[in-house]
């Protein structure tokens, strides 16, 4: 249904919207091959037809099954508000989440309302689906611990997760809470999936950033892990978790501050301290990784001693530069990307002339005297891709042949691979993307 639809007078979708759901619902019972289905339903006529057709077994696609399309659907995007569950609605749903036997992709959306409110029995039902392998759950409640603690008795192995917490209260500026309990870790929660599961994708998953979780738990499997919005970083934890990981994406509301006091700055280098350490005094670490992305604090933070192939890093200011050295020296990097914000953040929005004056030839000094060192040892290309957009109006001044000299002397020697690209334009100002790549049998200054 539309949700710009709505009648105001009766509540609810109008009747036009009502109508053509109706219709789909008609034509949805005679697709005997359906196995895919995502609906969102906004009155409980709407809620009382998708039980029906999907209970229906006397349907076309019923028939093609004999258990309705309970029996036929693999994957299912449900978005119900809890408002609609009365008990009759709440019980059949119940009933109709433990016939989804096939069902392996399940998405949830508004999860705190529809499983997490006042019908627990939905809960159980969910809990105990037997062959779900991929999950999304958005709005999963944080702040009660048993709550996501449900995800625990999940009977389902899953193979890729992908969940949305509700943010802790210390991130709300309301009040605060106590710190999570150490199981409430991902690590922990999803150890019913340790042998099988190979991605996690999560936000707002906060852990506590001082006590590991349990040792023990391994996940031979896992390749992908994108952890947004979480606690200040354990390494530890996720290097004996998940020995055989390729790719890592890690960000913290520290590392996306838009400015950075004294005693942040101390608490980073605390925390990039003890990482490192933790990691020489065990001897363990990833032999290396395929891929990085995050910003240079939380990089930084995270302390890695191993190679590192790609690395893309979102900058948020300038001053914390001196972070660049301790950890390319590190990753040693073939691909390096730096991008001045990360899409979709509130540091798209920030004011450049007052966040960023003179900010470029800063972080390219900062850079290219990284690269010049262990750093560098690997790099086979540089992708910088900085917003320029107030030179046009004075307000900063770059000297490019000055920035690039750096990189000129830094790959003086013959290399391997590729290019130079310098670009500018915009209607307002300019855009600067430099690529640079180490040429075979030449030198850069002879491409440049």
């Amino acid at each position: 249904s539309d949700m710009l639809g709505n009648d105001p007078d009766h509540g609810g979708p109008k009747p036009a919207v009502r109508e053509r759901f109706r219709q789909l619902g008609i034509a949805l019972a005679g697709m005997t091959h359906l196995t895919s289905l995502s609906v969102t339903v906004r009155s409980r006529q709407e809620l009382d037809e998708l039980l029906t057709l999907l209970e229906d077994s006397d349907s076309d696609a019923g028939k093609a099954n004999g258990k309705g399309l309970y029996g036929a659907l693999r994957s299912l995007t449900l978005d119900v508000p809890v408002s609609l569950l009365n008990s009759e609605a709440a019980d059949r749903l119940r009933v109709g989440l433990l016939r989804m036997t096939h069902v392996r992709t399940l998405c949830l959306l508004d999860t705190s309302d529809l499983l997490y409110g006042a019908r627990p029995d939905l809960a159980s039902a969910f809990t105990a689906m037997p062959a779900i392998r991929s999950l999304y759950m958005t709005s999963v409640i944080y702040g009660d611990s048993e709550e996501i603690r449900k995800l625990k008795t999940l009977r389902s192995r899953l193979v890729s997760a992908d969940l949305s917490f509700l943010p802790p209260m210390r991130h709300l500026a309301v009040t605060t809470v106590p710190e999570p309990p150490p199981d409430l870790h991902p690590i922990e929660i999803l150890s019913h999936s340790r042998e099988t599961l190979r991605e996690l994708r999560s936000t707002e998953w906060y852990t506590r950033p001082d006590v590991l979780p349990d040792p023990s738990i391994v996940y031979p499997k896992m390749r992908r892990l994108s952890l947004c919005y979480a606690g200040l970083p354990l390494t530890m934890a996720y290097i004996r978790a998940y020995p055989n990981l390729a790719y890592l994406g890690y960000s913290t509301r520290e590392g996306q501050s838009p400015s950075h006091d004294s005693l942040s700055v101390q608490m980073y280098d605390e925390r990039h301290r003890m990482n490192v350490a933790a990691q020489i005094l065990s001897g363990r670490t990833w032999a290396y990784l395929e891929e990085f992305r995050g910003t240079l604090t939380d990089l930084y933070m995270l302390g890695l001693t191993c190679p590192i192939d790609q690395i893309h890093l979102y900058l948020e200011r300038d001053e914390l530069g001196y972070q660049f050295d301790p950890v390319l020296s590190h990753a040693r990097p073939r691909y390096l990307k730096l991008s001045q914000d990360k899409p979709g953040t509130l540091m798209s929005n920030l004011d450049f002339p007052q966040h960023l004056l003179d900010a470029v030839p800063e972080v390219a000094r900062e850079v290219f005297d990284a690269l010049r060192g262990d750093g560098g040892s690997r790099l086979e290309c540089l992708d910088m891709n900085l917003d320029l957009d107030y030179i046009a109006q004075g307000v900063i001044y770059v000297d490019v042949p000055a920035v690039m000299v750096r990189p000129i002397h830094l790959y003086a020697n013959p290399r391997p691979q590729a290019m130079v690209t310098l670009s500018t334009g915009g209607p307002r100002g300019v855009a600067l993307q430099l690529a640079l790549a180490r040429p075979q049998g030449r030198h850069l200054t002879d491409v440049c």
